[in-house]
C-alpha cells in the first residue's frame, strides 16, 4: 500500500479502515464495519496520540450522524465535491471487462 506520492505508511499514521459488510452473492448491504488502525511502534507525544486519534474517532462516527442527519450529510457532500469531486473519482476508475450487464473496475491506480 502506498500514497499518492508513492511512499509507503509511516509510523506514526493513522487508518480509517471501512470494510463493507456483503450478502451471499458479493452486494454490499449499505452497512460498513469500521475500524482504526495505528502501529505499535507510533513515536508520538501520549497527548498528541489522543488529540489525533479524536479527529479519526470522530470520522468514523460522521458515518452514522450522516444517516440520521440530512444536513450533515449535505455539508460533508458540499466538502466532498471541493477535494475530491465525483467525477475525479470516476476517472480513477478503470473498467477492465465487460460481460453482459456485468462490468468489472479495476480500483488500483497503475502508474
Amino acid at each position: 500500500m502506498k500514497d499518492k506520492q508513492g511512499k509507503p505508511p509511516g509510523r506514526d499514521d493513522f487508518f480509517l479502515v471501512m470494510s463493507p459488510m456483503v450478502d451471499d452473492e458479493n452486494r454490499w448491504t449499505g452497512d460498513f464495519h469500521i475500524n482504526i488502525i495505528t502501529q505499535h511502534d507510533n513515536k508520538l507525544d501520549r497527548d498528541d496520540y489522543l488529540a489525533i486519534m479524536d479527529y479519526v474517532r470522530f470520522t468514523a462516527a460522521s458515518v452514522s450522524l450522516m444517516e440520521t442527519n440530512p444536513r450533515y450529510r449535505e455539508m460533508l457532500e458540499e466538502q466532498a465535491d471541493i477535494h475530491l469531486p465525483r467525477e475525479k473519482v470516476k476517472k480513477s476508475l478503470k473498467t477492465v471487462k465487460t460481460n453482459d450487464n456485468v462490468i468489472t473496475v479495476d480500483f488500483k491506480k497503475k502508474d
